[in-house]
């Protein structure tokens, strides 16, 4: 084998591969970290679904640290959406499922945001 894809084989068992599964039992992957990081800035990656290295044991995607799904956003008729990555927050209005008014709290540290403030400064 060649030094580069002996490099190549090294860093993907460093980052690590990672399958997402959706509730219609679903499965993507594998993808590195990054990968699944972005997933979830762009609302790929939502509550439900879960992750595994393996295919075999699966955890909510929420409990993973490095996905940042601490958000929760209270809708109109009274339920919770979440958690989910504050950056999927564009999304989530675009496809109706956050409105303007809609408030989100972080689960961890309580502090609360408008979706409407956050779609002002997400604009150029």
């Amino acid at each position: 084998m060649s030094v580069v894809h002996d490099r190549l084989q090294k860093a993907s068992r460093t980052t690590g591969q990672w399958y997402l599964r959706l509730p219609d039992r679903s499965v993507y992957g594998p993808v590195d970290q990054p990968t699944l990081c972005e997933w979830a800035t762009q609302n790929r990656i939502a509550p439900g679904n879960e992750i595994s290295r393996d295919r075999s044991t699966w955890m909510p995607a929420e409990r993973m640290p490095e996905l940042k799904m601490e958000w929760l956003a209270r809708l109109p008729n009274g339920e919770s959406y979440g958690p989910f990555n504050l950056r999927a927050t564009p999304y989530l209005h675009d496809n109706g499922t956050l409105l303007p008014d809609t408030q989100l709290t972080h689960s961890l540290t309580g502090k609360s945001l408008r979706v409407g403030d956050i779609m002002k400064e997400a604009q150029p």
